[in-house]
């Protein structure tokens, strides 16, 4: 599996299942493959996976050192967002879709956004560094919304600068029901969701 062939072939092995929605753990059994101990075999794994999939990948993700030393988590966190935007939005490319980040947290930012588009309030993307901002009809007034997966830790701080920026109030929405969890005991007086809420049904359409 050493080999450039054998790297191909596991990444082909990694596209087929995001295409396919395989399981989680068919996905941990391909990267088995990998020996975690051998460098050389982990940096030609991932500059064939940039090739393949690096214009997925968030900017500050994409230096070699990260790349090396998070190979796998890189890895996963692609093919989850990449499965995500397959059963949400099979035909919108990801390039394409606005926000920052992962694929993802990008995803996420456009169900969000859709939600309160439908809802007739304004939605900017990153307007003043926040994920999203929202301005309900005929007011002045504007309420930012930050995403939070489960490596934030900087909520807080986020907090604090949309405030300064002038937000009415933060609305703190959670990539999963353990961060929602997590970040109500932290966040006790802040108002915190979970994504699911926001996500279409299967079969939904937009």
């Amino acid at each position: 599996m050493g080999t450039n062939g054998g790297l191909r072939k596991i990444l082909d092995i990694i596209a087929e299942a995001i295409e396919r929605e395989h399981t989680q753990a068919y996905i941990d059994h391909v990267l088995a493959c990998i020996d975690p101990m051998d460098n050389d075999q982990i940096e030609a794994l991932m500059h064939t996976f940039v090739r393949k999939f690096g214009r997925h990948l968030p900017y500050q993700l994409r230096s070699p050192g990260l790349l090396v030393r998070d190979w796998k988590k890189i890895i996963l966190e692609t093919v989850k967002g990449l499965q995500l935007l397959q059963q949400h939005h099979p035909m919108l490319k990801p390039n394409l879709l606005p926000g920052r980040g992962g694929i993802e947290h990008k995803v996420h930012q456009h169900l969000v956004g859709r939600h309160f588009r439908q809802k007739a309030f304004v939605v900017k993307f990153e307007y003043q560094n926040t994920d999203l901002a929202l301005q309900a009809p005929n007011t002045n007034t504007w309420i930012a919304v930050e995403i939070v997966n489960g490596n934030s830790h900087n909520v807080r701080e986020r907090l604090q600068k949309n405030n300064q920026a002038g937000a009415e109030k933060t609305l703190v929405i959670a990539s999963n029901r353990k961060t929602a969890q997590r970040l109500q005991k932290e966040l006790p007086d802040q108002e915190v969701q979970d994504i699911e809420p926001y996500l279409l049904k299967r079969g939904e359409l937009e």
